[in-house]
């Protein structure tokens, strides 16, 4: 999803040259465990970010709609 933005922005967008990191979990939690002594809140919204949601079906086969491609235009 975060390339698909990426692509979506226009060429002059700084936004555009970011590089998007893929790191393995253990590492990415490794890197985040200093937040459980200064935040445990924090620490907690990034362990709901990393949890596993797969197994539900996707809304768009529930309402039998096709994907649209990203950005649906026009946004009004």
């Amino acid at each position: 999803m975060l390339r698909a933005l990426q692509q979506a922005l226009s060429l002059n967008e700084p936004a555009r040259s970011c590089r998007v990191l893929s790191l393995p979990t253990r590492l990415f939690y490794a890197a985040v465990t200093p937040l459980l002594l200064q935040s445990p809140k924090t620490f907690e919204v990034v362990l709901q970010m990393g949890a596993d949601l797969s197994g539900f079906t996707p809304a768009n086969q529930l309402l039998n709609v096709n994907l649209l491609p990203f950005p649906v235009l026009p946004l009004l």
